[in-house]
């Protein structure tokens, strides 16, 4: 699986929401608004902020809901674009939905930039995204890293075995066939 490393406010802002805020999302279903498109960020900034974002993500994450939690992890990644565990959020919770392939960049933000404590767990899960993505190549240069970085994370090393494995696999694929001895054209 991956890992989960999200944290949030303990208490965040449960009871003290204000009326804007619970209004805010029946105003934009009022409005028809499809689900693609965004409020402007200095709107989001006014009605959320990332940490109330990631609780209602975890919250989503803990009810077995995980595709639920994407779009309020990509709106905390908007509000802090230059945090790496936002980014980390966000791309564990595309991957955590089955959404590898937009998994990737934020956790590539997220294992550039992290804290020393985050990183290993970044790695881990951008590999992870990789493999799922069909990446096998890129799947073993970041499991590679995250072994380096936690050389004890059974997890790692076995997705890194599974990589090895897919790029084999794929290499054996692209070998071109011999053409058969002894034809002369």
């Amino acid at each position: 699986g991956t890992r989960v490393v999200a944290r949030a406010v303990p208490g965040s802002l449960a009871g003290r929401e204000s009326p804007l805020r619970v209004l805010a999302p029946l105003l934009v279903v009022a409005l028809g608004l499809p689900a693609w498109v965004h409020l402007p960020t200095w709107a989001e900034r006014w009605l959320w902020n990332p940490r109330e974002r990631t609780a209602v993500a975890l919250a989503a994450v803990e009810q077995g809901h995980p595709e639920q939690a994407v779009r309020p992890l990509q709106t905390a990644s908007r509000l802090r674009p230059n945090d790496p565990l936002t980014q980390f959020n966000e791309g564990t919770g595309s991957l955590a939905a089955g959404a590898a392939k937009d998994a990737i960049e934020p956790l590539q933000h997220a294992a550039a930039g992290a804290a020393p404590e985050l990183r290993p767990s970044a790695q881990f899960n951008l590999g992870t995204a990789k493999l799922a993505a069909s990446d096998a190549a890129g799947a073993v240069e970041a499991l590679k890293e995250a072994v380096r970085l936690a050389p004890d994370a059974e997890d790692a090393k076995w997705n890194l075995e599974l990589a090895l494995r897919q790029l084999e696999q794929e290499n054996q694929a692209k070998k071109p066939q011999e053409a058969p001895q002894g034809e002369s054209q």
